[in-house]
């Protein structure tokens, strides 16, 4: 049975509130008063719009199953179809040309290509597993899979399915890093190695050459006294792939965190990775192993210099949000979600004094299907604003240029929503244009759906301080 707490008129389980007021709080000066009561705040502006927009959806979805209903045993029609879904508002015209500007990016979103994971977050090991497949054995990757073509036999390593791990490999870096001259299949020395590119060459450590292909590093290990490196020519033990670039830590797909006791765990795993202190102890193959978080790769760059690449995957945390309620916490009506905690932990990890030992900045994924769902943007804004973040980041969230630009408006009740929210008038030339409250007179921001933007607005959501929360919506 769940045992409640009052703060500041919310009743919140106790474990949760226990982990809030003596594991996430402290060490970010925060006081615990406060973030119960901003988060209550936060509850009662945006609870009651949200309950809306679920009311809405499930009468769209009431809509959709009756139309379906009534066209039982006819081919489906897909012209009649998308007519009746823009009929009753679930499609809607595609907006005017824009372009979007953001600053403050991390590489991986903006520039980097690889791979993404999805890991439950109740499962620490899983998290911790996840988190370090930032870098991964290419030769371990081929042995264990059917990569190859088929899967390695029981029993011990198989010394003929090992030559062909190193066979494979030795091509890849023919493809990614050629030689001048040869094959790396053919080299003994690998300081000999003459690049057909010497650009590629990216960082040396005293047992391994780090180079970069299309934006990804990939480093060769060189070790003679390794089993593998001991047989092989140039003495190569390993080849190591820069892999997940990010990863979702998951709190809706993958897992299903919903009861005050899912929430706690889930909290907790996500808080060890913000403050790096995460470690798993488990047992396999008659064994006990331990799970951390690995460290940051350093080398020595071509020019003599460190060059010191991330240990990690960036790590992304997909609430469920507006769509699922927790009895962890209730307001007087109903359960609703507590989003804010993420927020919170995450700080632990904006403190780290070296940006390269950072996870973050976490990027909350949430399902938006319909139009004023955008609008939870909105209320992610308020949590990082009014909550505990201080406004940390600048986010242009995007810049309408061309003709005037439609945006659906929302009403409940005969009430614009833009009157429901507080806004205010930003160009009193035209009542068509609002902005937030907070933003600085003439500053147009449209997280709330306007019904137009004029020309030449940025819209742009400011959380002035801390650059690197670039992506949070």
């Amino acid at each position: 049975m769940t045992v409640y707490e009052d703060r500041a008129g919310l009743q919140v389980a106790a474990e949760l509130a226990g982990l809030i007021e003596q594991e996430v709080l402290p060490g970010l000066g925060l006081d615990p008063a406060g973030f119960w009561s901003g988060t209550a705040a936060v509850f009662a502006r945006f609870a009651p719009e949200n309950r809306a927009l679920l009311a809405h959806r499930d009468a769209l979805q009431a809509r959709i199953d009756d139309w379906h209903d009534g066209r039982r045993g006819r081919p489906y029609d897909v012209a009649a179809s998308q007519t009746f879904l823009r009929e009753i508002g679930y499609l809607v015209e595609e907006p005017q040309p824009f372009t979007i500007g953001t600053t403050g990016v991390d590489a991986e979103i903006a520039r980097m290509a690889g791979p993404q994971l999805v890991v439950p977050i109740l499962n620490a090991r899983f998290l911790l597993n996840a988190a370090n497949a930032r870098w991964g054995s290419l030769y371990d990757a081929l042995y264990g899979t059917d990569a190859l073509g088929d899967l390695p036999k029981g029993g011990g390593y198989d010394p003929e399915r090992g030559a062909r791990v190193v066979a494979r490999a030795k091509a890849f870096l023919d493809e990614a890093v050629p030689l001048t001259d040869g094959s790396w299949s053919d080299l003994t020395d690998i300081d000999a190695a003459v690049l057909k590119d010497p650009a590629q060459l990216a960082g040396r450590t005293e047992g391994s050459r780090l180079f970069r292909h299309n934006g990804l590093h990939i480093e060769v290990i060189v070790d003679r006294a390794h089993p593998v490196g001991r047989t092989d020519p140039a003495g190569i033990a390993d080849v190591v792939l820069e892999s997940a670039l990010t990863t979702i830590c998951d709190l809706e797909d993958s897992v299903a965190a919903v009861d005050a006791a899912d929430k706690v765990c889930a909290y907790r795993n996500w808080l060890g990775l913000m403050k790096g202190d995460l470690v798993e102890t488990f047992d396999k193959g008659g064994k006990t192993l331990t799970r951390r978080l690995n460290p940051d790769r350093a080398f020595i760059a071509p020019d003599g210099s460190t060059l010191t690449l991330k240990g990690r995957s960036l790590l992304f945390v997909r609430n469920v949000g507006h769509l699922m309620t927790t009895p962890a916490v209730r307001l007087p009506d109903e359960a609703v979600d507590v989003q804010p905690v993420c927020g919170d932990a995450e700080m632990h990890d904006r403190r780290a004094v070296d940006p390269h030992q950072r996870l973050g900045p976490p990027v909350r994924q949430h399902r938006v299907m319909l139009p004023p769902q955008a609008g939870n943007g909105t209320g992610f804004g308020k949590i990082e604003r009014g909550m505990s973040h201080g406004g940390r980041a600048r986010l242009e969230i995007a810049q309408l240029r061309g003709q005037r630009h439609p945006l659906p408006r929302h009403q409940e009740g005969g009430i614009d929503r833009r009157q429901r929210l507080g806004q205010r008038v930003a160009d009193p030339a035209d009542p068509q244009t609002v902005d937030v409250e907070g933003a600085e007179a003439g500053q147009v921001v449209a997280v709330a759906r306007p019904d137009v933007v004029e020309e030449g607005h940025a819209v742009r959501l400011d959380r002035r301080g801390d650059r690197r929360n670039s992506g949070v919506g």
